[in-house]
């Protein structure tokens, strides 16, 4: 456990250093080895891989790097409520949301789309407009 901590913490900190997609590819195997074999491979504790499992989903890369910094008990920064629900209200009127019960998503629900005006990402926007380091995932973003 303690060995994978520390490859996680080590990529992090580069991805922070040089946000490159080389740095970013690492930090996605790296989610996806925890993901699918964390629990063998590296004798991760079964409740912890649990947590780990239930918070994923989707694919932005802000929900992989939070979903990372969550797993080695690093904290994430959310922001103010004012601000939350001004970027949450932004989302509900632009034209590529969609509506889930009482969920409100980027395009379809963990896939997103291609669209003219760039990649829809399928957040959550109820989790991630409250994200510090999140924006809209738009060519030109709307908050």
């Amino acid at each position: 456990m303690e060995e994978i901590k520390a490859t996680v913490i080590s990529s992090l900190e580069s991805y922070r250093l040089d946000s490159t997609k080389q740095n970013l590819k690492v930090l996605y195997d790296l989610y996806n080895e925890i993901y699918f074999f964390g629990y063998q491979k590296y004798s991760v504790p079964k409740k912890h891989y649990k947590d780990f499992k239930k918070r994923c989903g989707g694919g932005c890369d802000i929900h992989v790097i939070n979903n990372l910094k969550l797993f080695v008990g690093l904290s994430i920064e959310e922001i103010n409520k004012s601000v939350y629900l001004q970027r949450l209200g932004i989302c509900k009127r632009c034209e590529f949301h969609k509506q889930y019960l009482a969920l409100t998503t980027c395009g379809t629900i963990y896939i997103g789309e291609d669209t003219p005006h760039g990649k829809l990402c399928g957040c959550i926007m109820q989790i991630k407009c409250n994200l510090k380091d999140s924006k809209c995932c738009l060519d030109s973003p709307k908050w």
